[in-house]
């Protein structure tokens, strides 16, 4: 009787249904408006302007190239993968090279975190929780105060978090796309990756070695980046942006970096 009950509680869980719709709509409208009254005319600054605009503005003018190579500050994405920053240049080729449309991106990223915050916490225990973390996120003053400005900050939460989403469905293909993607918007995400291959190895107690090269392809977006920088910029990463800008390499120095790294996801 218990399992009948928990299998039909599964199924009404992995449903759609009015309410759901209801909720995302909600969202929808307090998302555009938090864009359309509060941040679509909010100034670029920070490393939005450093590298985040340079990038974008360069891509845009030379033929929406995948692999910046532009030689002024911050042209190359200051060493990131660009591909947040193709969309965005993207977004200007169509739409123009306004403030308006540099936080566009960041307003439909940040509903589809909020959105995937919903239905994680929906899946893993209920309604009422999903609605409890949708809203904590979307009230929360860090997420208020980064998940609109023109970087990939709100992709990653909204990737991982939707691979975290399918990951529970135990649909893997997804979870390791999605999870490709956010890395594709910010390294970081790599510890995602890590995660899924650690609970594979320690929580199931067997090398089940599909799953875990499934889970390790998000590995390939930095070493693909590093071979295509070569190829076309002459270097694998940037240098001043590893481990430090114009700071010599000391093993003090990388573990500070190596904290940040990890912190910032």
């Amino acid at each position: 009787m218990h399992n009948r009950n928990m299998a039909e509680l599964d199924r009404r869980r992995m449903k759609t249904d009015r309410t759901d719709i209801l909720f995302y709509g909600l969202i929808l409208l307090t998302v555009s408006l938090l864009y359309l009254l509060l941040y679509s005319d909010l100034p670029i600054y920070g490393d939005a302007w450093g590298y985040g605009y340079s990038c974008a503005n360069w891509i845009a003018d030379n033929g929406l190239q995948l692999i910046p190579s532009g030689t002024g500050r911050g042209e190359t994405a200051g060493g990131h993968v660009a591909f947040y920053f193709w969309m965005w240049a993207a977004a200007m080729r169509v739409f123009g090279h306004t403030v308006k449309i540099a936080h566009l991106l960041p307003a439909v990223f940040s509903f589809l975190a909020i959105a995937g915050t919903y239905r994680l916490g929906r899946e893993l225990a209920g309604r009422a929780m999903g609605i409890a973390c949708g809203i904590a996120l979307l009230v929360s003053p860090l997420f208020l105060s980064q998940a609109f400005r023109p970087l990939p900050i709100a992709a990653v939460m909204a990737a991982s978090v939707w691979s975290l989403f399918f990951y529970k469905r135990e649909k893997y293909f997804m979870a390791s796309l999605l999870c490709v993607f956010a890395v594709m918007m910010r390294e970081q995400a790599l510890v995602l990756s890590v995660t899924y291959i650690a609970v594979e190895i320690y929580f199931f107690r067997q090398l089940r070695w599909r799953r875990i090269l499934l889970f390790a392809a998000p590995f390939l977006v930095p070493v693909i980046h590093g071979i295509s920088n070569y190829f076309v910029n002459g270097f694998v990463f940037l240098p001043i942006n590893m481990p430090g800008i114009d700071q010599s390499f000391s093993i003090g120095l990388f573990l500070e970096r190596m904290k940040f790294f990890a912190g910032y996801f």
